[in-house]
């Protein structure tokens, strides 16, 4: 369900706030003032933030004049989620994303879980290749870039499901197909649980991306995600 646990009055409120910068910044205001742009009591406004800031939607800070409010992670992604509703209403076309980055060095723990029977079976039979031992990792350098890369978190992509060996329980995978300089296959892969931070992305293919590119830290490349 699209609202999940909002209601429709909450989902108009995060909308406003999307619009005041609040994805990006702290945003100072006051429950007056929000309240004259909704054209509703102060006593909603106040009410419909405490219910947000429950629900995990929004992080308040009460500061000198009134207070300052920013929309959570989980507030973005609800709203990524309902601008691809919108997007595919109006722009049922629109499947591809063009994402720009600079090419760092991981930590060689993509080598060690592409390596992975679990995920690596489940890359054949779902991506259609056999993935070289090792992700090329990118570090996206522009906030649109990053607020694309949020973008994909709303669509369904493609699972590998989480599995354990007995020893140890690995957690799901999203991932979504990608063309890397012109090169397919690839496939951009999205773990539920990371230590990355949301400006790095990182890329699979049955091929050393880095080595069949000539990339070295530094280099910056253009690829291109598909939303299936």
């Amino acid at each position: 369900m699209l609202l999940g646990d909002l209601t429709p009055e909450e989902l108009v409120f995060l909308i406003h706030l999307a619009g005041k910068g609040c994805a990006r910044r702290w945003f100072k205001t006051s429950t007056t003032r929000i309240a004259s742009e909704l054209g509703v009591s102060q006593q909603t406004v106040s009410r419909r933030l405490r219910s947000l800031a429950t629900k995990g939607y929004v992080e308040r800070v009460f500061v000198k004049g009134g207070e300052a409010v920013r929309l959570t992670r989980k507030a973005v992604v609800k709203l990524m989620e309902v601008l691809n509703v919108l997007s595919r209403a109006f722009e049922e076309s629109e499947r591809t994303l063009s994402l720009e980055g600079m090419v760092v060095s991981g930590l060689g723990e993509g080598r060690y879980y592409v390596s992975l029977e679990g995920y690596r079976r489940q890359i054949e039979e779902k991506l259609g290749f056999s993935p070289y031992p090792g992700t090329l990792n990118v570090k996206l350098m522009t906030a649109s870039d990053v607020l694309l890369r949020r973008r994909m978190e709303a669509y369904p992509g493609i699972w590998l499901r989480g599995f354990s060996n007995g020893l140890r329980t690995y957690g799901d995978v999203k991932c979504f197909r990608a063309e890397v300089e012109g090169l397919r296959p690839a496939a951009v892969v999205l773990p539920v649980r990371t230590s990355h931070p949301e400006d790095i992305i990182e890329l699979i293919a049955p091929f050393p991306i880095r080595e069949r590119l000539g990339l070295r830290d530094g280099d910056v490349i253009r690829f291109k995600v598909f939303l299936e």
